[in-house]
């Protein structure tokens, strides 16, 4: 695996060497919507690596590369993975703020967390994500967001076999919730 940055970085250098350089915003963008559109409506993942503000191939933070996806009215559909480590309330909630600046409905956030320390961030999260995201992060008529804690997975390079076995529920709750289909809302 190769950190976000240091593939920017990467791909920045390689324009001499005979290799593709990395795509602009414009057209890594294009090539995603193009990707979107071509699912027909289909539920669609777009996994970035690192985090919401981690650079793309450009440099340009990620957030803003696929902010301009969706029609001017609508606002993206976001699932966020929340740290659930010494620090991780803070980051989470940055994270948040930084979606909601750039009108990206979250509707749930998972914090994978080993909470020996009894740190407690997904409780906290609970009780103050929803202020931190946008207003249409809304489900029946209430301003809400989902925070489901998760055990950590197991380090490298032990098979995460049992661990998706294990959570594989709740990524179905939330994938159900999240296309409720008398929700009339971009996927």
């Amino acid at each position: 695996p190769v950190s976000s940055s240091s593939s920017s970085s990467w791909t920045a250098r390689c324009g001499d060497t005979g290799r593709s350089a990395a795509p602009d915003d414009a057209t890594l963008r294009e090539r995603v919507a193009d990707w979107l559109r071509s699912r027909n409506g289909v539920f669609s993942v777009v996994e970035t690596a690192g985090g919401v503000l981690s650079p793309a191939p450009s440099g340009s933070p990620q957030a803003d590369v696929y902010a301009g996806l969706l029609a001017d009215d609508e606002a993206m559909r976001t699932i966020v993975v929340g740290d659930g480590r010494l620090g991780g309330i803070s980051t989470t909630l940055t994270a948040l703020e930084a979606l909601k600046h750039r009108r990206f409905r979250v509707d749930a956030v998972f914090v994978a967390s080993d909470d020996h320390a009894g740190l407690g961030n997904a409780a906290y999260l609970r009780n103050h994500a929803a202020a931190y995201c946008l207003d249409g992060s809304s489900r029946r008529g209430r301003h809400h967001v989902d925070v489901i804690e998760l055990p950590a997975p197991p380090p490298q390079p032990d098979p995460l076999d049992t661990w998706l076995a294990t959570t594989a529920p709740a990524f179905d709750d939330v994938l159900a919730t999240t296309l409720d289909p008398s929700e009339d809302l971009p996927r």
